[in-house]
């Protein structure tokens, strides 16, 4: 399926930006995009809508720096009968927010409201069931599992986006199931968004927070051996929508992050792909 919306924003630097570049392609088949897993050649995307779709995509590439994209297929999310989570919105067992791709191409997928994680053997198969944290019934509605990412050792990781008894727990699913091995404290009223693993086992942390109800600010961190924040990109207030799903890649001139937005469902709201160096 041919899209006609995304926009595509390019970061040559981080944190000094070049002039923003945006590909107005929006439809009504992409809405609420809030994870993202880039190809290892940053040619090629696969991202996660909160409609429960699967949506790959091109992206476009001149001298290194992203130039363009295209929506090339939108394919419905299956539920572990094999019917599309999108037909469940009563109970909403749609809002996948958090994905990760393996070696091996199997899919991993976090959702909210029923707050769970589904693993897939592609993207036409259905979902294998992940028996839940006693814990994660214990969130707020739509304050759930937001992010997710496979470890240097192939395991989930999830996040919530809200904390839960003042911190934000890390959980990681092991072979006896999920636990939590370390909690964040919160920081300048940030929420958790997103989680990027790269190819030497950093694992990244997006986050956002809304301002004066009217402005997001996102910030990027990397994440050290004890779990602590280093951050080291922040934009400013409204310099980006809704930025809620991170992948990493690493481009022969250095390691890049590529963010998504969520246009919440709005029409007069685009969807962007953020790419910053991490590296010179």
């Amino acid at each position: 399926m041919r899209a006609n919306s995304l926009a595509l924003i390019v970061l040559l630097a981080a944190p000094a930006a070049a002039e923003p570049m945006r590909i107005d392609i929006s439809t009504d088949a992409v809405i609420g995009l809030s994870g993202i897993e880039v190809s290892a050649d940053g040619a090629g995307f696969l991202a996660i809508s909160d409609r429960g779709w699967f949506v790959e995509g091109t992206l476009q590439r001149e001298g290194g720096d992203l130039v363009g994209g295209e929506v090339t297929a939108v394919t419905p999310i299956l539920g572990m009968d094999g019917q599309p989570v999108a037909a469940r919105r009563v109970g909403d067992w749609s809002d996948a927010e958090g994905l990760a791709v393996g070696p091996d191409g199997t899919i991993w997928v976090s959702f909210e409201r029923w707050m769970r994680v589904a693993r897939y053997d592609g993207i036409h198969a259905p979902a294998t069931f992940i028996r839940d944290h006693p814990t994660f019934r214990d969130y707020p509605d739509n304050r759930q599992l937001e992010a997710l990412t496979l470890d240097a050792e192939g395991r989930p990781v999830a996040m919530p986006e809200v904390p839960l008894d003042g911190v934000f727990p890390v959980y990681r699913l092991d072979a006896g199931g999920w636990e939590i091995v370390a909690a964040l404290e919160p920081t300048d009223g940030y929420s958790v968004v997103g989680l990027a693993t790269a190819d030497d086992g950093t694992i990244y942390l997006l986050e956002r927070k809304l301002v004066l109800a009217t402005w997001f600010r996102s910030r990027l961190s990397r994440l050290e051996a004890d779990w602590n924040r280093v951050v080291l990109w922040e934009s400013d207030h409204g310099e980006f929508g809704n930025l809620e799903g991170v992948s990493v890649w690493e481009a022969p001139e250095g390691r890049r992050a590529v963010m998504v937005s969520d246009n919440n469902g709005r029409a007069d709201i685009l969807t962007e792909i953020v790419e910053i160096r991490l590296t010179e």
